[in-house]
């Protein structure tokens, strides 16, 4: 059992304060929707931002994307933590790092040329 929820960016606070649990079948659960909502969001968007029917909401809309990127890596720190020493031998650090790293540079990236195009 783990402290699955206190993990960054949200819970790592908590740390303290939460009690360790082990995986259920309804937390995956959870954590599978705080991924989609991020495939789904992100491509919508920025589908969204290209078409410039919604130029006047695109402050809202940069929020509204990183609130989900947030959420997603939130979901991915909850189970690098809830497999860590399960899957030790097996360096999913790395690949949890690879992820995480693809996500934040794609909306980085996304956010940048987005910047200057507009300029």
């Amino acid at each position: 059992p783990t402290k699955v929820w206190a993990v960054p960016p949200f819970g790592c606070c908590f740390k303290p304060l939460a009690t360790p649990r082990r995986l259920g079948r309804t937390h995956v659960t959870i954590l599978r929707v705080m991924m989609w909502q991020f495939i789904i969001i992100c491509p919508l968007v920025a589908a969204s931002e290209m078409s410039e029917s919604f130029e006047k909401h695109e402050k809202q809309l940069t929020k509204f994307e990183t609130l989900s990127l947030m959420i997603a890596m939130y979901a991915l720190f909850q189970l690098l933590e809830a497999t860590h020493e399960l899957l030790h031998d097996k360096h999913c650090h790395s690949m949890f790092w690879t992820i995480k790293g693809t996500f934040i540079a794609n909306t980085a990236i996304f956010r940048l040329c987005s910047s200057i195009v507009t300029e």
